[in-house]
């Protein structure tokens, strides 16, 4: 099934990515989405089926890209809808991460020591 107007744009994009081709960006470029301005509103059963099977192909066609695209930020769901967060990456990053700094030996011979810069002791 072909795509036609619906993610025409991102079929694009991907099939110049599988050609190992570019996509340029720039933060000049300045663009307006009209969301279904041409095609229409899927408001009755077949059209609903009809964008059901080009959703299905997009899947199919792009399902192992699309799970590694590497400009989607790892903070959004791959299962839930509408960029969703990650439930997961939430309740991970719920507990505060302090870092762990490394020192180097100075001048007492040392091996290097971990340094927990939360209670600033050595």
């Amino acid at each position: 099934m072909h795509v036609s107007c619906w993610a025409s744009d991102v079929d694009f994009c991907l099939r110049l990515r599988a050609h190992r081709d570019d996509n340029a960006w720039t933060p000049h470029a300045q663009t307006c989405h009209h969301e279904s301005a041409s095609r229409g509103i899927e408001d009755d059963p077949v059209k609903q089926a009809r964008f059901a099977g080009k959703v299905a192909t997009m899947q199919s066609r792009w399902q192992q890209v699309l799970g590694d695209d590497p400009a989607y930020s790892p903070c959004l769901s791959l299962e839930a809808p509408a960029f969703s967060l990650d439930p997961v990456v939430l309740a991970r990053d719920s507990h505060p991460v302090y870092p762990v700094a490394y020192a180097p030996p100075g001048d007492t011979g040392d091996f290097p020591r971990e340094l927990d810069v939360r209670n600033d002791r050595t």
